[in-house]
Order: C-alpha cells, then sequence, then structure tokens
C-alpha cells in the first residue's frame, strides 16, 4: 500500500498590515546583522564563508528580503561571535534607521530636487523664447508706432 503524505494546510495571503509587520521585522533583522557584521570586521563575503552560507543571501538578509531558520540564525551568530539574541529586534514594532539610510535617503531627495530645478529651468528658458518672439512679432508689425 502506498504511504500517502500529508500535506500542510495552504495559508491564506498576507494582509497589507502583516506583509508590512514581516517586511519591517526582516528590516530590522537584516539591519541587526549588517551592524554585527561590521562590529566584526567581516566582509559579506567572509561572513558567507565562515557560515555556509551563500554571499548573495547574506546580501539578501541585510537587504531585508532573507527569511532564515532558527540554525541559520544561529550559525550567523556563531561566526559573529555574538548571542543569538543580539540578532534579533529588540521589538517586531522597531524599526531601525541607520545614518547609512538617512543619507541615502537624502541623496536621493537631493537628486529629485535637483532633476525638478532643471526641469522647472527648461520650461522658464522656454517661456522666455516664447516671449521674445512674441514682442518682435509685435514690433515688426504693421501699424505699430516706431518707438
Amino acid at each position: 500500500m502506498a504511504r500517502r503524505t500529508r500535506m500542510p494546510p495552504s495559508r491564506p495571503p498576507e494582509s497589507p498590515e502583516e506583509q508590512r509587520w514581516r517586511d519591517e521585522l526582516f528590516t530590522a533583522f537584516g539591519i541587526k546583522v549588517r551592524m554585527a557584521r561590521r562590529a566584526a570586521g567581516l566582509s559579506q563575503a567572509q561572513l558567507a564563508e565562515m557560515s555556509g552560507v551563500a554571499q548573495s543571501y547574506i546580501y539578501e538578509i541585510e537587504s531585508a528580503g532573507g527569511n532564515l531558520s532558527l540554525e541559520g540564525v544561529a550559525k550567523l551568530a556563531k561566526c559573529l561571535k555574538i548571542s543569538m539574541k543580539d540578532l534579533m529586534p529588540d521589538n517586531e514594532f522597531d524599526t531601525v534607521i541607520t545614518s547609512t539610510g538617512v543619507v541615502s535617503a537624502f541623496d536621493r531627495a537631493v537628486e529629485a530636487l535637483q532633476q525638478a530645478a532643471s526641469a522647472l529651468l527648461s520650461e522658464v528658458r522656454g517661456l522666455t523664447e516664447f516671449r521674445e518672439r512674441i514682442e518682435r512679432l509685435v514690433q515688426n508689425e504693421p501699424g505699430q508706432p516706431d518707438k
């Protein structure tokens, strides 16, 4: 008789609130991993080699996309010579803001403002040229008194 395997029940899709909570949790965890790795003086490649995890996955974890098993968290903590609890966010509602994140957001805002200013300057130049053409047309129109 063939053995029947039980399929786990399918999970309903995550609500937007659940997805946001999950994203915040993974982001906070990734930041903790990055901070611990840097404090240990390790590159992503070095941590990957020591832990047996692909470097691309270390990047993914630090970028808030990786979902590690408990065993994976233990491996990383061991390689970083810290407690597993040191990799856990203080609580699931905390979001960690790093100076790198703030600078990056500021740089994006500056770039957006520069692009907007450039577009505005281009529009002003176009309107100035249009006004000058109209002034020339009005000056060259027959029946206009000489100035």
